[in-house]
Formats: structure tokens, sequence, C-alpha cells
């Protein structure tokens, strides 16, 4: 009897074991968050949708490029509805924490239909009633085709992939200057009010100030702060904020703003969408910050300096793109790098060269990638933490 009973108990714990195989064999094999298209077309007027598959976590849906040509609608964890407002290009960017994913989006004119007498369809049809409406809408890629000829392309109507002025542009090399990937960023904040601290984060600023119960206390206008933008790598004239919204029931009834800003470089003008949020500190992140793009120059190791070299990033993939660096020199001892007492990593923010010291020098799961933690930099108001 009792050998009954314990063949029976291991006879469960084998299948119970045998149950488990597929559920790790899952689990190893996690599905990537991606969209379900790189690229899709929509015609004016009417909607697509465009899906993150894969994904669980809280996304910010925004148009990166081409505000004018679309809007977006159904933000979900899932999946956004696109639609079409005007002829062009534009990009549609998922981010999720520090991941983002781009999907381009061309924009079509409606056919003009069989009715060639129809009065609403002569406006739009070139030629003969039998020809397509494909001749009548340019290759996007070009922005010089745009059916409206007499404005001047901004940053929402130039895809990222067209260098017209390759003065703007960065090359696909190396430069070692400050966002240089980056097609518009706001680097630095000046406040009218005094406050306690700041820090970006991806056009997003977050103000600190314990004591206030609403943001509109530290910053009752935005027009009077001071933004310092870069467009390439390069520092671009400010040239007007726009658009303003007051979102009275974000962070906690806090509130913040959503506004837009206009910069100017090499005779061409950018602008993006900038929100401004209270900052929140907690018990363990007292001093919550990003690096924002901040640019790694040399790492130092008991005295011996490396460069480091920096990859730009594909914004035309829809994956995730972390930011990765290289030693420039390939025959480097990391078990030298990671054995020596003092550590300090150099690094270039707007056009001031700092340098941290580096508390911890991690090694990936794979062991190709050393994550860098450096010790949190106060750049007057602004904090930056390299993490």
């Amino acid at each position: 009897m009792k050998k009954g009973k314990k063949a029976l108990t291991l006879l469960l714990i084998f299948t119970l074991a045998l149950s488990l195989f597929p559920q790790s064999a899952q689990a190893a094999k996690k599905k990537k968050v991606k969209l379900s298209k790189k690229t899709v077309t929509v015609k004016i007027g009417k909607t697509v949708k465009l899906k993150l598959k894969n994904n669980k976590k809280k996304v910010k849906w925004t148009v990166i490029s081409g505000k004018k040509n679309v809007t977006l609608s159904k933000k979900k964890k899932t999946g956004v509805t696109i639609k079409g407002k005007k002829p062009g290009t534009a990009k549609v960017q998922a981010k999720i924490g520090k991941k983002k994913y781009v999907c381009k989006v061309k924009v079509k004119k409606a056919p003009s239909g069989k009715k060639a007498t129809n009065n609403s369809d002569k406006k739009t049809t070139q030629g003969n009633a039998g020809s397509t409406a494909a001749p009548t809408v340019s290759p996007s890629v070009f922005p010089s085709t745009t059916p409206q000829p007499t404005k001047v392309p901004d940053k929402t109507m130039l895809p990222p992939d067209v260098t017209p002025e390759p003065t703007v542009k960065p090359e696909k090399s190396y430069q070692g200057l400050y966002a240089e990937d980056q097609e518009f960023i706001v680097s630095s904040v000046s406040f009218e009010k005094e406050i306690e601290n700041y820090y970006l984060s991806d056009n997003e600023i977050y103000v600190f100030q314990d004591e206030a119960e609403s943001l509109k206390e530290v910053v009752p206008d935005v027009t009077k702060c001071d933004f310092t933008v870069y467009c390439y790598g390069k520092k671009a004239e400010v040239k007007s904020i726009s658009d303003i919204m007051w979102n009275a029931k974000d962070a906690k009834g806090k509130g913040s703003y959503t506004f837009r800003v206009t910069a100017a470089l090499d005779g061409k003008e950018y602008t993006d969408t900038v929100t401004m949020i209270m900052g929140r500190r907690t018990v363990n992140s007292p001093t919550m910050a990003s690096a924002n793009e901040v640019t790694l120059l040399k790492l130092t190791a008991d005295g011996k300096e490396y460069e480091l070299e920096r990859m730009l990033r594909d914004r035309d993939s829809d994956d995730g793109y972390p930011i990765y660096y290289y030693f420039k020199d390939k025959d480097v001892d990391l078990n030298e790098i990671s054995e020596a007492k003092e550590k300090t990593v150099t690094v270039l923010y707007e056009d001031e060269k700092i340098t941290l010291d580096i508390l911890n020098v991690g090694m990936s799961i794979s062991g190709e990638t050393y994550p860098i933690q450096a010790a949190a930099y106060e750049r007057g108001k602004q904090l930056i933490v390299l993490d």
C-alpha cells in the first residue's frame, strides 16, 4: 500500500514537471514588442489601424513628423488609429519607457471616382478621366514635390531620411556632438520663478517644487521660460511657443502643460510638442532624472583613457533602439577596466564637457554590453543622471 502511494506521488511530481516545460519554453521565447507594420498608407479623410504587438505596458503615441498630415485617435496599449488630413508623409511613434517604435505614414489624395463630370472631382483630377489618382500624389520621400509648394517645409513636412540640406542632417558616422541623431530636443530651460530642480527626458520637462500644490504656482506662463533646443547636434534658435494647453487633472491634480516649440537652424524650421509636468520624488528615487541624450566621449580607468564611439540609431526602425557605445580601440582589456579603483566618464551636454565618477560598470546577460552607472550631476537647477 505504501509502495503504491509512493509510486502515485512520484507520478504526480513527474506529471507536474512535464507540464512546466512548455511554459518555461514559452517564457524563454518571450515575444518582442513590435509594430504590425513599418509603413502604412492612408487616404485623406480615411483611417488606418496600427497595432502594437505583444505590449502590456503603458505607451505614449505621438506624431514625430508630418503633424499637419495626420491625426491620432483611440490610443491604446495595443494600437492607435491614424487619420489622413493632407497629402504627404508623417511618422507615428510609440514610446514605451525609453524604447521607441516608429512607423512611416503616407497620406494620399482620395480617388476622384469614375464620374469625371463631378465638380468636386475636377479639382483633384489630372489628365483624362481614365487616369488614376496616383500621378497627382508626389513620391512621399521628395518634399519638394508636395502639392503645396508655396509652403516652407518645416520639421513636420520633412522625413528625417531626406537630405536636401546635408549641413543639417548628421553623417552616418559618429561626430561626437550632443544629441547628434535627434531632429529636435529641448536641452535646458530657464524659469521665470525660482524652482528647486528639474530634469528633461525626450522633450518632457519635470519640475520639482515639493511645496507647490499646482504647476501653475511654479510656472504660471510657459512663454516666460527660456528654452534651449538642439537639432542634429547644433543649437537652434527658438522662434515661437504655441498651442499651449493646460491639463488640470494630470500629475494627481498638480497639472501639466503641453505646447509646441518651433526652432530654426540653417534656414530651416523644426517644430515639436513639449510637455511640462510636476516631478515626483520617492524614497527609493529621491533624485529621479535622465541623461537626456548626453553623449559619452571617453572612459578613464586608473588614469588610462579609452575613447568611446557612439552608434547612431536607426530612426526608421520599428524596434526599440537603445544607445550603444563602442571602444574605438578594439583591443581593450575589459577586466582591467572593471578592476580599476578609480573610474570616470567624460560626457558632452550641449557644448559643455562634464566628468562624472562611475559608480558601477555592469555586464549584460549576453556578456556583450557593459551598462555604466555614474553619479548624478547638477547643472545649475538641472539634474542629469547617467544610468
